[in-house]
């Protein structure tokens, strides 16, 4: 009959199976997002998930790091029913050295992304985190249960009635050794791997082929409509446009003929056209990187509280400056919080102040213009927004406390950033992307960090026929 050592053997195993069950079940989620592109439950586009999510560590080889980690937490789930249940001992003894290398391997990988979260990116995946934190500890205790150079303490096995009817495992310890050495070498092919290829984060999506807009329930949460119109709705928005605080929501331009027409095209000397006259920008009434007289015009949008985005400005920044006269960059300011921008629908917790950098640049662009780009790039100097404070009292000492005050005033600026906003929810309704930052090169929309090296300068080359010279 089994006795008490084998009731403490088969309960530490069942505690392991739960802990690879809850490690298992949170990389099948993750890597169902990663699949369907969608958004995360609960994780705006730049919470802590969002950021862990979107970076390049959330890949290896190209491929979703959850994919590589559901078939190893599965496969470990699978060796512990090796055990206690009337198999020839030698088959148990090899799912134990099974057992050892999937643990090693596991842990390895996970103290890794842990590290990663806390100290490369300084934010963390909770649903991440907990698969990690299960996985730690099952395989933890599967380490300090593994039998080797004695004898495991054995479960009864139920279809023998209870009883043990050979001898529990013995794995020798230089096997041991071995297989926990392969379990090292697997985490640094995982972290070699992620080293060595750099995943592009990026999607360049071309307005040809677009079909009607995603219906409401396919919106992201964070951008679900507050309230319903239709897209029968009358009048094409423009940025200078006199539209009170409430105007609707501007149509959805469905013309097939439109589809491979360059979503950015100049028709005027100082003005810009976006989505076939959906939207209007005068090039002198918005700020911009370069001259308003440049030839090729491209469109920024960006939040400030924005990882990525920050990234992507300073190389904006740089191309602009080697192109100089060739080249000049609408910046879109998009701020994803609902205090400002009606297409978002809650506050979201890592964007909370994103209105009041938003609105405090664009007041500085209004009062003065040309100290714009020195505010601009002081905001986005930080790896993390400074406090609003302090972006206030700075912007007051570039351009004067009452005259930032006046411009703070000016509706202008809410209409701006609304314009903006509808400019954000339009581009995801036509392209089923809404990642920032998002860069409009004639025909092309990139969503998300352009991060490898060359890409702006090949998207350039290839939609504008100009290429950036190297400094």
């Amino acid at each position: 009959m089994s006795g008490p050592s084998n009731a403490s053997a088969s309960l530490w195993l069942k505690v392991v199976r739960v802990l690879l069950a809850l490690a298992l079940s949170g990389a099948v989620y993750l890597a169902w997002v990663s699949f369907q592109s969608g958004p995360v439950a609960g994780c705006g586009p730049e919470s802590g998930c969002g950021k862990v999510l979107q970076s390049r560590w959330a890949y290896w080889l190209g491929i979703p790091v959850s994919v590589p980690a559901v078939f190893t937490y599965l496969a470990l789930l699978g060796t512990t029913f090796f055990w206690g249940r009337g198999f020839n001992f030698r088959y148990e003894e090899r799912a134990w050295l099974v057992a050892l290398f999937l643990s090693v391997m596991i842990s390895g990988s996970a103290l890794w992304f842990i590290f990663l979260q806390a100290v490369v990116l300084k934010s963390f995946c909770r649903f991440c985190m907990v698969a990690h934190s299960c996985a730690l500890m099952a395989t933890a205790l599967l380490m300090v249960k593994a039998p080797l150079g004695r004898r495991a303490s054995h479960p009864a096995s139920p279809k023998m009635g209870g009883l043990v009817l050979h001898s529990p495992p013995e794995i020798p310890g230089s096997w041991g050794v071995y297989s926990a050495l392969a379990g090292l070498a697997g985490a640094a092919i995982l972290i070699a791997g992620q080293l060595l290829v750099e995943k592009q984060l990026y999607v360049v999506t071309s307005a040809s082929g677009i079909q009607a807009p995603a219906p409401a329930h396919r919106l992201p949460y964070y951008l679900i409509p507050r309230r319903s119109s239709s897209n029968s709705e009358a009048s094409a928005f423009s940025a200078s446009s006199n539209d009170s605080r409430h105007a609707s929501r501007p149509p959805l331009a469905e013309d097939p003929n439109n589809a491979n027409q360059p979503m950015v095209q100049r028709t005027g000397p100082l003005q810009v056209s976006i989505h076939a006259g959906l939207f209007n920008y005068g090039l002198r009434e918005a700020p911009l990187m370069g001259s308003p007289e440049a030839p090729h015009v491209l469109v920024s949008l960006y939040d400030y509280t924005c990882n990525h985005c920050r990234d992507q400005h300073l190389r904006l920044l740089n191309i602009q400056r080697q192109l100089s006269n060739q080249l000049c960059i609408l910046l879109l300011v998009t701020p994803l919080d609902s205090n400002c921008n009606p297409v978002v629908n809650v506050r979201l917790p890592e964007s909370v102040n994103a209105c009041d950098y938003a609105q405090l640049a664009l007041a500085v662009w209004r009062t003065k213009p040309e100290a714009f780009a020195h505010y601009d790039e002081w905001l986005f100097q930080p790896r993390r927004p400074v406090p609003v404070p302090e972006a206030r009292s700075y912007a007051a000492q570039l351009v004067g406390a009452n005259n930032l005050e006046r411009a703070l005033a000016d509706p202008w600026i809410f209409r701006h950033i609304q314009t903006n906003g509808y400019l954000y929810r339009t581009n995801y309704l036509k392209l089923k992307n809404s990642v920032l930052p998002e860069l409009m090169i004639g025909p092309v929309v990139s969503f998300g960090p352009l991060n490898h090296p060359r890409a702006i300068s090949d998207l350039l080359a290839e939609h504008l026929g100009i290429t950036p010279c190297p400094p």
